[in-house]
């Protein structure tokens, strides 16, 4: 694939996810009455799976027009680990410690599962 075209791909993929990313942690998490540092714990598990899933189901060398979409751009774009430490910290200096713990750890083992089921999921366990 030629070099502007999988930029392309990934700007336009990475621009879906972080928009994604918005509306699910902003408008989407008030609506529901979730706390925005949940919904991006939501959001890193289901980018993790959808990861997993992605990978499980291409070949390497295969698609690759769609993979620098959907798994660099679009996922990429969805999944956020700086938030969600940045969640942990403010938790923390809140004096929510139990809840920053949480964040803090629950994010990275909840996605690292998600990431498994996902390339199972796909076809490669």
């Amino acid at each position: 694939m030629h070099a502007i075209a999988e930029f392309a791909c990934v700007a336009f993929g990475g621009a879906l996810g972080a928009s994604m990313r918005y509306v699910v942690s902003g408008p989407l998490a008030r609506f529901a009455g979730v706390s925005s540092w949940m919904a991006i714990i939501g959001v890193n598990i289901v980018g993790s799976v959808l990861a997993g899933v992605l990978v499980g189901v291409w070949a390497p060398g295969e698609g690759l027009a769609a993979k620098a979409f959907l798994l660099v751009g679009v996922s990429g774009g969805l999944t956020t680990f700086s938030t969600a430490m940045l969640d942990s910290w403010v938790l923390w200096a809140t004096n929510r410690r139990g809840l920053a713990w949480f964040c803090l750890l629950g994010t990275p083992g909840l996605a690292i599962i998600g990431a498994i089921l996902g390339h199972m999921i796909g076809g490669q366990a």
